[in-house]
């Protein structure tokens, strides 16, 4: 009933007070909807606004795919839009590829090709279903295109993730600015090349907030 409830009264598109700022191209806004009960988001580009959210079983109200979901619709996207535009630079007349993505944890016994020989890993499964008409040259084409995606790049290559965390202004204008450098893939929790402190906190002068 609140799913049903939630989605007559929210929508991607309805704006929100206080989200209205000019988004950079590349740059997303993701933010909390006031009043809601669950787990419901708006996420917002320069031009397009989603709702993500999760099922009722973890809270949620189910009005949009779950943070996972997104993850692996915008890795299954990007390969597939990959693999489009170099079948054209070939002129191969192509039929329309579906690619079905799932995320599962595995331990990393079971990852022959992975360098954690303990524990738990994530592994994204990918499956991608191609023309039946294509030769298996241009199918093996295709696969391996499919792994030079900048998505698929990007979460195989060492990332580390840099938070900034900004307090809500108080009446005197006060707050801590904190930055901190979260997991570096494949690295573990705050390794980098330069092996600098990941995390700094200090106060910051700004006009409208210290």
């Amino acid at each position: 009933m609140r799913a049903e409830q939630g989605a007559e009264e929210l929508t991607a598109e309805e704006p929100d007070a206080g989200t209205t700022e000019m988004i950079a191209d590349g740059s997303v806004v993701v933010q909390e909807l006031d009043g809601q009960d669950g787990l419901t988001h708006r996420a917002r580009t320069n031009a397009h606004t989603l709702l993500v959210d999760e099922p009722p079983a973890v809270g949620g109200a189910d009005l949009g795919p779950s943070p996972y979901d997104e993850l692996l619709a915008g890795l299954g996207a990007c390969a597939s839009m990959t693999m489009r535009m170099y079948a054209r630079r070939k002129g191969w007349d192509v039929a329309p590829a579906q690619v079905r993505l799932w995320h599962e944890r595995i331990h990393a016994d079971d990852c022959a090709a992975c360098e954690t020989g303990t524990g738990m890993l994530d592994r994204i499964n990918r499956e991608i279903t191609l023309d039946p008409d294509l030769r298996a040259e241009q199918r093996e084409a295709l696969g391996r295109i499919a792994d030079k995606c900048p998505v698929h790049r990007t979460l195989t290559n060492e990332v580390e993730i840099a938070t900034t965390v900004v307090s809500g202004r108080s009446a005197d204008g006060g707050g801590i600015r904190i930055e901190h450098s979260g997991w570096v893939a494949g690295r573990g929790r705050c390794r980098t090349a330069r092996s600098r402190p990941c995390c700094r906190s200090w106060p910051v002068r700004r006009r409208g907030w210290w």
